[in-house]
């Protein structure tokens, strides 16, 4: 479980990483910063560390997460794509990329990158809402229907005559 956020930390990070900006510390930064709600700053962190390492996996799945929660679907969905290419077996970035998919509104793509994902992950507790959500997006009409189905109607209480 990761521990409660730490502004010294943040600090002490930042530091850690303007001191050598070429290190590998901006990944525990930038983690730090989205932890904060500051994903704005996370995302630059990210970037700049992205130019110096291109290669590394873990960032780029952080960058990917930290677009997909700007609401960035179109660069997600780029920078995932590459990360699962490198490495089929990266679960995290396929769940992701199933959460950006979902945003584009491309549900035959979510499915398919779930169906993967579902071969190396199984249990997972997300994949039933995420397999909901796909088909709420497949088809509009029964999403509606589910959610009005799933609120019972409230019966009209007698009427008593006021005296």
């Amino acid at each position: 479980m990761p521990e409660p956020f730490s502004t010294e930390h943040l600090n002490q990070l930042r530091q850690r990483w303007e001191r050598d900006p070429k290190s590998r510390a901006f990944l525990q930064l930038a983690e730090e910063y989205r932890r904060a709600g500051r994903l704005p700053d996370a995302v630059h962190v990210l970037r700049v560390g992205l130019e110096e390492h291109p290669a590394y996996l873990s960032a780029q799945v952080a960058l990917g997460r930290c677009l997909v929660e700007t609401g960035a679907a179109d660069a997600a969905v780029e920078i995932l794509e590459r990360a699962v290419a490198r490495d089929p077996t990266q679960l995290v970035a396929s769940k992701l990329l199933v959460e950006a998919y979902l945003a584009k509104g491309q549900p035959g793509k979510a499915r398919e990158r779930l169906d993967l994902y579902k071969l190396f992950n199984d249990r997972d507790v997300e994949i039933e809402p995420l397999e909901a959500r796909i088909r709420a997006l497949e088809n509009p009409s029964l999403a509606s229907l589910a959610t009005t189905a799933a609120i019972p109607a409230i019966p009209a209480l007698p009427q008593t005559p006021q005296t």
